[in-house]
């Protein structure tokens, strides 16, 4: 999503709604992240621009797929995802660290959006309908040296 300052400054309203869908090449993100896919990307959100300080802020809620690997089997997984943002861009420098100050005339959020993303990321996803593998339990398997030890913890 590109806004220029130009086509902000022509709107006749302060604040506007947006919404987008974008296509994010999983190969963007970093090889330590392990996202195999992104899908259905959604941005959308209210915008407001102020033109006395030149500052555009974006609330937006980003929601799609991503498809990661299963932490028991590896098999693809399909992981819904929803995060919500607020996010000022200015065009003037500030001293401010929670500005993005743009350089040049054109707002990108790409980058931010593809950050948010990137901390949706779960540290691990379960197929659902997997079970634990669990090693079977019996006594016979019980080595006779260690047969005393039951005892041990009896008082």
């Amino acid at each position: 999503m590109k806004w220029t300052k130009t086509d902000l400054l022509r709107l006749k309203s302060s604040s506007f709604s947006y919404q987008e869908k974008l296509s994010i090449d999983a190969a963007l993100f970093d090889k330590a992240f392990t996202l195999l896919e992104l899908k259905d990307v959604q941005v959308a959100g209210k915008a407001s621009y102020d033109s006395r300080s030149e500052c555009l802020s974006l609330n937006l809620t980003i929601t799609g797929i991503m498809v990661l690997p299963c932490a028991r089997c590896l098999e693809p997984v399909d992981y819904p995802f929803e995060t919500s943002e607020i996010v000022i861009y200015s065009f003037q420098e500030s001293s401010n660290d929670e500005f993005i100050v743009v350089k040049g005339s054109v707002i990108d959020t790409t980058d931010f959006v593809r950050e948010c993303i990137m901390l949706a990321i779960p540290i691990r996803v379960i197929k659902e309908g997997d079970k634990p593998i669990t090693a079977p339990v019996s006594d016979v398997d019980i080595d006779q040296r260690l047969v005393k030890l039951k005892d041990y913890f009896k008082d």
